[in-house]
């Protein structure tokens, strides 16, 4: 099975088909333990710590971790969507309402009104309802007014945002004084969004179509058509990169042509011979893995995150050094890591207490892992039965070790919970557990932890969803 990945930007979130979750309730909701102490430190790669730590400094105490509560009924529904932004999710339930947290910075209504079947979050919140009509919320000034008609899908960026109709048609739209534009003559599967573009996949011809809608005055300089045909496309900045349906083989292009980032200055719009199961874009590098476990990766290469022994950039794929067999591979900003096939976790590039390595780093001691996730600084990855492990900058407790500490190997994470997938973002992490459950940790300055305190958090907490902060 192909999967892709994109890190643009490192915006992370739960992929998932349905799911249960804590939810608001009259009734009280539990949570693990409460954090205490004092916050401190400053990520890097520098050198060790005490207790073998790297980076940041200053312990925290956990406040002790409690067992994971009983759930009253009504704090339990089952969600078919889920989108994350900017320091903000939403998510949809089976009965068509609409929940977000983290909304510090967004008006938006509690509750919100009506039913929906797709959200999209990023500048704004907006929302297909399932009558087809457009709602958003959260930036007044670029957001509105918002197309009428009756839609199916919508891709909300930092300044634009576009919607696709029933007949395949797309929309765009955002600050009122200047004109949005989409490339004409064109019929659309579904809608992709970056920070500053939007990708589809013609309805027709399978050809990737990414283009800002900011860019109408010379639509050259602001959009790119990549024939294809195309089973996956990944954003990276201002470039994108595609997984070819007959041949398995990736193609990377600009997306953006005017913007200077765009140009391959780092060798990351190259085309990358296959066959490829497996793709991952990142800010100005990717990473591949062909059928037979061998990775190779091509663009920046400024702390070694290709992993071909050198920190040179490469204009053309360049196999993955030590000789290592992958089964999954992921990419964050200044790094590259992957499973073995065996079950190992290995990382090259800017590492938290080693510096900067420039092929494959194993990490010793830890047990076998079945998945992983890679953020801009961390990462994280779960055992077999479901226990998680991270490591890198934990500047805001984003490690979930029940400290601040930054760890330069893979360390469990604090509360004894058992998880089925986790996503590591950039400043904060969180994860399905066991039960169907959300619990996240780190970063909460906006409220992205779900449970209406701007504190950080070091250990996992459940998300409370349908509470604005």
């Amino acid at each position: 099975m192909k999967a892709i990945a994109h890190a643009g930007g490192k915006t992370r979130g739960l992929l998932v088909a349905a799911l249960v979750v804590v939810g608001a309730s009259a009734c009280t909701p539990g949570t693990l333990g409460e954090d205490a102490g004092a916050r401190g430190g400053s990520p890097g790669f520098g050198g060790e710590g005490p207790g073998g730590a790297s980076g940041t400094s200053g312990a925290v105490s956990d406040g002790g971790i409690d067992a994971p509560p009983a759930l009253c009924p009504e704090q339990t529904g089952t969600f078919l969507r889920v989108s994350a932004g900017n320091r903000v999710g939403c998510a949809i339930r089976t009965d068509g309402t609409l929940t977000c947290w983290g909304a510090k910075y967004y008006a938006v209504p509690d509750p919100f009104p009506g039913q929906y079947t797709n959200v999209s979050v990023q500048g704004a919140i907006c929302a297909v309802k399932s009558t087809g009509e457009l709602a958003c919320w959260g930036n007044e000034s670029f957001f509105q007014p918002v197309p009428t008609g009756r839609f199916v899908d919508v891709a909300v960026g930092e300044e634009a945002a576009c919607a696709r109709r029933a007949d395949k048609t797309v929309t765009c739209w955002g600050n009122p004084v200047r004109p949005y534009w989409v490339p004409p003559g064109r019929f659309y599967e579904s809608l992709s969004g970056g920070a500053y573009f939007v990708c589809s996949l013609d309805a027709s011809e399978h050809a990737a179509v990414c283009w800002d809608p900011r860019g109408s005055a010379n639509p050259s300089d602001y959009s790119s058509v990549e024939v294809g045909p195309f089973s996956a496309v990944g954003a990276g900045r201002f470039y994108a990169c595609g997984l070819q349906s007959a041949d398995s083989n990736v193609a990377c292009w600009s997306v953006v042509p005017i913007f200077a980032d765009a140009s391959n200055t780092y060798g990351q719009l190259e085309a990358a011979p296959g066959p490829f199961d497996k793709l991952a874009v990142g800010e100005f590098h990717a990473c591949g893995l062909r059928s037979d476990g061998q990775a190779v990766c091509w663009g920046n290469n400024n702390f070694g995150q290709l992993g071909d022994g050198g920190t040179v950039a490469r204009l053309a794929p360049t196999l993955v050094g030590g000789g290592v067999t992958f089964q999954s591979i992921d990419v964050g900003d200044p790094w590259s890591c992957g499973l073995s096939t065996t079950g190992k976790a290995y990382c090259w590039g800017g590492l938290e207490g080693f510096g900067v390595a420039t092929t494959p780093h194993l990490y010793t001691g830890t047990p076998t892992f079945t998945s992983l996730s890679v953020g801009s600084l961390h990462a994280c990855a779960l055992t077999g039965d479901g226990q998680a492990f991270c490591w890198g900058n934990n500047q805001f407790g984003q490690l979930g070790d029940s400290s601040v500490v930054s760890r330069s190997n893979p360390t469990a994470v604090a509360g004894g919970l058992r998880f089925t997938s986790i996503a590591a973002g950039v400043a904060h992490t969180c994860g399905i557990t066991s039960d169907g459950s959300v619990a996240c940790w780190g970063s909460n300055l906006a409220g992205e932890l779900g449970d209406k305190n701007a504190a950080i958090r070091v250990i996992p907490r459940y998300v409370v969803l349908g509470v604005t902060p």
